[in-house]
């Protein structure tokens, strides 16, 4: 478990990669440099989950395939977890995937399911699609909590 900022700056995001490859973690690591995310990595998902626990992202990107429990097995794990529920989790996976493996991957929780190889700008843009959905879910949340404090104190 490694944690990886670009600097003191305040983070837009928190993000967690798991995969058990390390060029592949050395790679992210590059992609996620110059963005505006703070980024931490896992070999395995034992590790993914210990990390996940302590750092809570915003975002969690998994290999399909890692070493003990898989992505999918993984990601039914996280969103089963009170702390982590709204997790937005990316799985990705360097194997031919059929229509059932990915049906499977979304009925565990998984918001996006990515092929590689694939592009610094792909990866980037679909981090950013889904982080921003993030940010408007928890704005929506928010607000919701607020309406219902507010309702509260004008019954009281």
């Amino acid at each position: 478990m490694e944690r990886h900022d670009s600097g003191d700056q305040k983070k837009q995001a928190k993000v967690l990669y798991i995969d058990d490859d390390n060029d592949l973690v050395s790679i992210y690591i590059r992609f996620f440099e110059e963005s505006d995310y703070e980024l931490r990595t896992a070999l395995s998902a034992e590790q993914g989950y210990t990390e996940a626990m302590a750092f809570l992202p915003d975002l969690i990107i998994c290999d399909v395939l890692l070493p003990g429990m898989n992505g999918i097995d993984f990601c039914r794990k996280i969103k089963d977890e009170a702390l982590l529920g709204d997790v937005i989790f990316m799985l990705v996976t360097g194997m031919e995937v059929d229509s059932e493996d990915m049906v499977e991957g979304f009925r565990a929780g998984a918001d996006e399911y990515l092929m590689k190889p694939f592009s610094r700008n792909e990866i980037m843009a679909r981090v950013n699609s889904l982080l921003r959905i993030k940010r408007l879910k928890d704005q929506l949340t928010r607000a919701e909590q607020r309406i219902a404090e507010l309702s509260k104190h004008q019954n009281s």
